[in-house]
């Protein structure tokens, strides 16, 4: 199946820290309270080795924040939330595209660099459809910067397409990641730049669990949205781009 950016165990082990052993939520808690790709296991007949002969819509996700944050903290949980949603639709994106690429790596240091040849490495011949929603909990002031607490939810819910059909694992539940997302106003370089910059700005600096070895959902289910919808989205007609 596609191998979803969030959980591969090579990005495990680079998109928290190096040397950060991940567990993936496929089979319950993980480490970093991320997720790991549908698997259904299909037959050896089912191939879609350019793609599916039914097109489907580009995987998508979005974030939502708690409505209560003020000030430069809301600030902080919104560039950590965006920064969560572009690394999505870029890991998660059927092909390559430079644009997205740019604009996760623009947002993190050095140490959350995620190259056009890793994300070549993740792909299999699956492709991906469907989308997550990133909510934004919390925004504390930490000695660094905000420290924000984000979840992760498995709506829409992503979807693999086999044989042409989205197939979606059962095992997810409702809450696929929950994690600490540092933002601190800083002239440190991002994962794009080689110096520091005149003025600070905010950057993405640390990527930690929320929830240590136990399953993201004793954490954020409570704030999963309701109803909670998980639908695959409708095929593209043809003409439609």
């Amino acid at each position: 199946m596609t191998k979803l950016w969030t959980s591969d165990h090579l990005r495990r082990a680079l998109s928290i820290t190096i040397g950060c052993a991940v567990a993936g939520a496929l089979v319950g808690g993980c480490s970093t309270g991320q997720h790991e790709s549908a698997n259904p296991s299909p037959s050896s007949s089912s191939t879609d080795p350019a793609g599916p002969t039914t097109r489907y819509p580009a995987a998508t996700s979005a974030w939502i924040m708690d409505a209560t944050l003020t000030g430069q903290p809301r600030e902080a949980a919104q560039f950590a939330a965006e920064t969560k949603v572009a690394n999505d639709l870029y890991m998660n994106s059927n092909d390559y595209n430079p644009t997205l690429m740019q604009a996760y790596n623009e947002r993190v240091v050095k140490t959350y660099f995620w190259p056009e040849a890793l994300w070549k490495d993740l792909r299999t011949k699956w492709h991906t459809t469907g989308g997550t929603q990133w909510s934004a909990i919390g925004s504390e002031q930490i000695d660094s910067g905000y420290r924000v607490t984000l979840c992760e939810f498995d709506t829409p819910g992503l979807y693999s397409i086999v044989d042409s059909k989205p197939v979606h694992d059962q095992h997810f539940g409702k809450s696929l990641s929950a994690e600490w997302v540092t933002v601190s106003w800083t002239t440190e370089p991002s994962a794009l730049e080689s110096r520091s910059t005149p003025a600070p700005r905010p950057l993405v600096t640390s990527i930690v669990s929320a929830v240590g070895n136990q399953n993201p959902g004793t954490l954020c289910d409570k704030y999963a949205p309701e109803p909670f919808v998980q639908q695959p989205p409708d095929p593209i007609q043809p003409g439609q781009k």
